[in-house]
């Protein structure tokens, strides 16, 4: 009666586990879809082929084929990839929360945007009053 018990109890606490990952699993895919993963490593390797095959001439339809099939074989692993770093660092309630953000016009303006802010933000860091005044506080930290 003990081991059955015990049985139980192990079976018990694997298929709670097992909902848990699939929810945050499941959470995970919404936020990536959210977030237009798919498209925008799509869009990445057709800036990166275009450059590369540019100088070869290479014609349109093969080039797309190949960037298709480059991204049905390397998003499931980068989806992967980022299920772990989710989980690393959210809980299944914050991925929620993310995903109802996002999920509103101003979460999707928010992510249009997040490149052109990330752009202006490097450019900003450019400013030689900003890089004059990193230089001046490095000096008076560093240089004693």
């Amino acid at each position: 009666m003990k081991k059955i018990f015990i049985l139980f109890s192990l079976l018990t606490a694997l298929s709670i586990t097992s909902f848990a990952q699939s929810a945050f699993d499941k959470e995970v895919e919404r936020s990536l879809e959210l977030q237009h993963q798919r498209d925008i490593f799509k869009q990445s390797m057709t800036q990166t082929m275009s450059v590369l095959y540019q100088q070869k001439n290479i014609d349109a339809s093969k080039l797309n084929a190949a960037i298709d099939e480059i991204t049905d074989a390397c998003v499931p692993e980068l989806t992967k990839t980022m299920k772990e770093l989710y989980k690393q660092h959210f809980t299944l309630e914050e991925l929620k929360q993310i995903n109802d953000f996002l999920a509103t016009p101003v979460g999707q303006k928010q992510l249009k945007l997040a490149p052109t802010f990330a752009v202006a933000g490097m450019q900003a860091m450019q400013n030689p009053d900003i890089q004059a005044k990193i230089v001046e506080i490095a000096k008076k930290h560093f240089d004693k």
